[in-house]
């Protein structure tokens, strides 16, 4: 499962509009809530957890932790607490923490382990170039993250003694791109803070358990789930009962296929004790917690309310592998220090509409790299990756140089590097999987000889269909 953090804290608050009642929803009153945005009611104590049922839960989840948890390389490190330092477990949950964010377990994993190998504390990843950090991050995504781990480490180092605070509240203000959630997550199981903390997996278990159907990107929903996860969680195993409440929403209580008979708190559960759609409305009226009007019957699944996702936008670039003719090295420039695949190296890239002209992609060579090519360029096909928000489609390029300062950064670039083929595939540099797939797609097509069978598909969309055979016997 990714890991989705909330860490909202500064959304204006929607407006919902009042709706307007018939005389058979007008008696149904004392079940529905009335939604009135203007009203100061307090809303029903079904949205929160009850003093009697806090100890229940905190019981029955850390039992089912304890004996079905999965064992993970930074969970082996956070609980060892007799033998290891405060700061090398603060930093291995930092880092895992950080490497979870929007990203499965199973990919986090290796990558995790590799870098906990090359970069065992903070004094190490502190002495590191940002080169070697974000090669190490290669292939993992949201690069940012790894520059920032980078950055938080260097301050500790430089201006906190190498000590990490062990508060949420500390670690917040401190480290570079960690908001409530990761700095709850580190005070909580490193330094065992009784923080509750909020998560998407967190999300839909407390939104199932106490029925919450309000707008998640909201201020006044956010705050009751912290003011939940903050309730209920243990003040003796605070790390154990967070990594608890995740793991039950990651392998129980699940997004579309909860086993809900397997839950050890389904006799707490008011999503699961509905019989029907009257049953996910509290008594109160004018709550600003519970769902909307007009929502399908559907089980637990109704909860949590879905949040309206980002339009993904769609961009096509020309990428050109540029060779040099004496030693077949090929052209790398790194990218601007912010934006997109901030610091990683890339093909020659440039945005533009599609076009099969080998001299229009000589003159936009030309236009935005200075290139002096020796060959016509060659297409070689295209491949579509897909980014958080971008679907991108490159299509690809080659040609060749003799001289190498033929070719010049673009402005907010900053630099140009020589590799050869080897050394963009292996992992070695700092290059982002879509510049290594781009790279593997030519590979493939110099040895098919050209023959790549989605350059056919592509040439034969855009050929006009001739008529089968058979139309010319039919004719009259």
């Amino acid at each position: 499962m990714k890991r989705k953090t909330v860490e909202v804290d500064s959304e204006p608050e929607a407006e919902e509009k009042p709706v307007k009642k018939g005389k058979e929803e007008t008696s149904k009153k004392s079940k529905k809530c009335e939604k009135n945005p203007d009203s100061n009611q307090e809303n029903s104590s079904t949205h929160y957890f009850k003093e009697s049922e806090i100890l229940d839960i905190r019981q029955s989840l850390l039992d089912w932790y304890d004996e079905n948890k999965r064992t993970l390389p930074w969970r082996t490190i956070s609980e060892d607490f007799e033998n290891t330092d405060d700061n090398k477990r603060g930093y291995a949950v930092w880092v895992s923490e950080i490497m979870l964010q929007q990203t499965q377990v199973a990919t986090v994993i290796e990558y995790y382990k590799k870098w906990i190998a090359k970069w065992p504390t903070m004094q190490d990843l502190a002495q590191a170039t940002l080169d070697e950090v974000n090669q190490a991050w290669a292939g993992l995504g949201y690069y940012s993250r790894g520059r920032r781990l980078w950055e938080g480490a260097k301050k500790i180092v430089e201006e906190h003694n190498g000590q990490l605070p062990h508060t949420a509240e500390e670690l917040e203000k401190i480290l570079p791109g960690v908001g409530k959630y990761t700095a709850s997550a580190i005070a909580s199981i490193a330094f065992r803070q009784p923080v509750g903390l909020v998560d998407g997996n967190v999300i839909r278990v407390i939104s199932r358990m106490r029925k919450i159907g309000a707008d998640m990107s909201i201020n006044h929903t956010i705050s009751a789930f912290w003011s939940n996860a903050n309730s209920i969680v243990s003040p003796t195993r605070p790390g154990d009962f967070n990594q608890a409440v995740m793991e039950l929403g990651a392998t129980i209580c699940s997004p579309k296929g909860p086993k809900c008979s397997e839950c050890p708190v389904k006799k707490l559960c008011a999503a699961k004790k509905a019989k029907d759609i009257e049953d996910y409305y509290c008594s109160s009226e004018r709550c600003k917690l519970c769902l909307p009007e007009n929502v399908d019957w559907n089980g637990v699944l109704v909860f949590p309310r879905k949040v309206k996702k980002t339009k993904i936008s769609e961009k096509t670039s020309v990428v050109c592998i540029l060779k040099h003719q004496q030693d077949e090295t090929v052209c790398l420039i790194q990218r601007p220090e912010t934006g997109l695949l901030a610091n990683l190296f890339e093909m020659p890239s440039m945005e533009m509409n599609e076009t099969e002209n080998s001299n229009e992609i000589e003159k936009q060579l030309k236009n935005h790299f200075s290139a002096k090519v020796d060959s016509a360029p060659k297409y070689h096909g295209e491949i579509i990756h897909k980014f958080s928000h971008i679907t991108q489609k490159y299509l690809i390029w080659s040609s060749e140089v003799s001289d190498k300062t033929n070719i010049a950064k673009p402005a907010k670039h900053q630099k140009i590097e020589w590799h050869d083929q080897s050394s963009i595939l292996d992992g070695n540099l700092a290059i982002s999987t879509a510049m290594k797939k781009v790279f593997q797609f030519y590979v493939n097509d110099l040895k098919n000889d050209g023959k790549n069978p989605s350059k056919k598909r592509k040439v034969m969309a855009e050929t006009k269909q001739q008529p089968s055979i058979l139309k010319f016997f039919n004719k009259k």
